[in-house]
């Protein structure tokens, strides 16, 4: 959408719902994936990558460390047999195994080298673990977008306040006030309106 003018009556109302329909357009925008860009250089730089580029971790599973934990498991397990299923210490003992069996799980991901592209563009960003890559997953309704105000901590977010109440997004909203009638900024939904200074 482009730039929208209005004049006349509950100016700041319309800029509300103006702004109601941008998040929509924005977050549709998000929503698309992209299909991957993928180049021969690309696939050279994910041939070639032995680290993440995301935790700068490596690519490689510490066997060590594995078994280390397995034969933690096996002594654990062993321990597990002597104490009453109700006791204090059979549930802190299968907590620890359930710890170490997670963290063998975590250090065999770590061989699991995925391809990470940005979804709005397409273009590969580097190689990265495959849960590394799930993390630096975009969730559009999420992100907060800024609304960026000049004299929004004076008298400018008073008059806001007063239309956000038409907001499709009324029901969500936190403020961090300076005073009764002055706020430093305020969420509505995924809108968060700030000062510029």
């Amino acid at each position: 959408m482009g730039p929208f003018l209005y004049r006349g009556n509950n100016a700041t109302q319309e800029f509300v719902q103006k702004l109601d329909q941008e998040l929509i357009e924005i977050n549709n925008v998000l929503a698309i994936k992209r299909e991957r860009k993928v180049t021969e250089k690309d696939k050279k730089k994910f041939a070639e990558a032995d680290t993440c580029w995301i935790c700068k971790g490596k690519f490689a599973i510490d066997t060590e460390e594995i078994e280390r934990l397995e034969s933690k498991i096996v002594s654990l397990n062993e321990k597990l047999e002597k104490f009453n299923k109700k006791s204090a210490e059979y549930s802190g003992i299968k907590t620890t195994i359930e710890k170490a069996t997670k963290a063998i799980a975590s250090e065999k991901a770590k061989a699991n080298k995925v391809w990470n592209h940005c979804h709005i563009t397409g273009k590969f960003r580097g190689s990265a673990h495959r849960d590394c890559n799930f993390k630096l997953q975009i969730e559009p309704w999420k992100i907060p977008i800024p609304v960026v105000f000049h004299n929004f901590r004076s008298y400018d977010s008073h008059l806001v306040c007063e239309s956000v109440g038409h907001s499709v997004n009324a029901h969500q909203i936190k403020v961090i006030a300076e005073t009764f009638e002055r706020y430093k900024s305020m969420k509505v939904g995924q809108l968060k309106y700030i000062d510029s200074q």
